[in-house]
């Protein structure tokens, strides 16, 4: 069971990616189709994102609200590319911003450390609030930075799955599938980030 919680604040782009993908399927209806295959393209990456346990796609920023402090903040998405801030509601459900933290973008999961506590009163973590679930925020974002940053191979992953959702378009089929020898799930695995809980 996780303790934090997880909001969208401004999802990815990936609006270019549609040229992509009509180039994919060969595709001469204009922009006629568009809108429908941005829906199979956000259907594709969010199927990535879940099977690797949240390597996200395309640069997403996100708020995690966390039950309390800790010396350590493991944020659950992937790969981290920049940290906003890190803030919190005290007991008075006044919200503040702190500093004196520092991000470790190196790993999955990324973390926000707390080595120097001295600016706070004691020495210690201020107090939080006794009514909210999770006082404590960190806004950040994860993912590739755009488009053209994308590594080939999971490029071609989203481009396939998006595919197979246009040319099958219900749930069962009486064709007998057989995913390519490097599909979408081998794909997916090379970069599983072991978060859980996606």
């Amino acid at each position: 069971m996780h303790h934090y919680s997880l909001e969208i604040i401004e999802p990815g782009e990936s609006i270019s990616l549609v040229e992509a993908l009509k180039a994919h399927i060969k595709s001469n209806n204009g922009t006629s189709e568009d809108s429908e295959l941005q829906v199979f393209l956000d259907a594709a990456m969010s199927a990535f994102e879940h099977e690797t346990d949240g390597r996200i796609v395309l640069s997403t920023t996100f708020k995690q609200y966390f039950p309390c402090w800790a010396k350590c903040l493991e944020l659950a998405r992937g790969k981290v590319t920049n940290v906003a801030a890190v803030s919190y509601f005290d007991e008075n459900e006044d919200e503040f911003e702190i500093d004196g933290w520092y991000a470790d973008f190196t790993s999955i999961p990324a973390l926000v450390n707390f080595p120097d506590l001295a600016y706070f009163p004691d020495g210690v973590f201020p107090a939080l609030s006794l009514t909210r679930p999770r006082p404590v925020c960190v806004e950040f974002t994860a993912g590739w930075v755009g488009v053209d940053y994308l590594p080939a191979e999971v490029r071609v992953a989203v481009l396939q799955l998006a595919a197979h959702y246009y040319a099958n378009r219900e749930s069962h089929t009486t064709d007998t599938l057989k995913e390519l020898p490097m599909g979408f799930t081998r794909i997916c695995n090379k970069y599983l980030t072991g978060l859980g809980g996606v």
